[in-house]
Formats: structure tokens, C-alpha cells, sequence
């Protein structure tokens, strides 16, 4: 499978422009780390259109000192293909504003 690559910011409308220009990839799947309350948008934005798996950066740490991006981007792309990533718990929206 061909890899392809954008860089997209963290507005509104730029995770708007990023899920756009996934479906006019084709793109089924989603996945990523739940790194702080950074992947929030991002889930928030994809997860209405498309099937987004947020993982446990612990389960899919990659070898120490040999870090990057676009490193750990391609691995867990590679996990997510082959179906070895465990969806971490995703509060629904009601349950994160209220902290319960």
C-alpha cells in the first residue's frame, strides 16, 4: 500500500481539512496515541465519520532513542493494519465535560 503524506494543524478548520482529505483518500481507519488531551479534537473531529482507534502509547511504544514522528507514525499505521492495536476506553462527550 502506497504511503501518503500532509501536514495539517490543530484548528477547527484544519482538522476539518484533515478528515476531508482522508475520506478523498479513501482512508477507512484512523489511529494514534492518547498523548495528554491532545488526541481530543482530533478524535472529536474523525470519530463521527470515520473508525478512529485511540491507543495506549504504552502498548505501541516504539524502541527508546530512535524517535521520531514519522517513525512512530509508520508503526502504528503498521500496527493499525494488521489489527494490533487495543482501542483504549473513549469517554463519551457528556462524561468528559462533567469529569465523571
Amino acid at each position: 500500500m502506497p504511503s501518503i503524506r500532509e501536514n495539517f494543524g490543530t484548528t477547527k478548520s484544519e482538522l476539518d481539512r484533515f478528515r476531508n482529505w482522508l475520506a478523498d483518500n479513501k482512508c477507512e481507519q484512523v489511529a494514534f496515541e492518547a498523548t495528554g488531551v491532545y488526541w481530543i479534537p482530533i478524535y472529536d473531529v474523525l470519530s463521527r465519520t470515520i473508525d478512529t482507534i485511540v491507543a495506549n502509547p504504552l502498548q505501541i511504544k516504539s524502541i527508546p532513542n530512535d524517535k521520531s514522528d514519522s517513525k512512530d507514525s509508520k508503526r502504528i499505521a503498521t500496527l493499525c493494519l494488521n489489527n494490533q492495536i487495543k482501542r483504549s476506553r473513549v469517554f463519551s462527550d457528556e462524561d468528559r465535560e462533567t469529569g465523571t
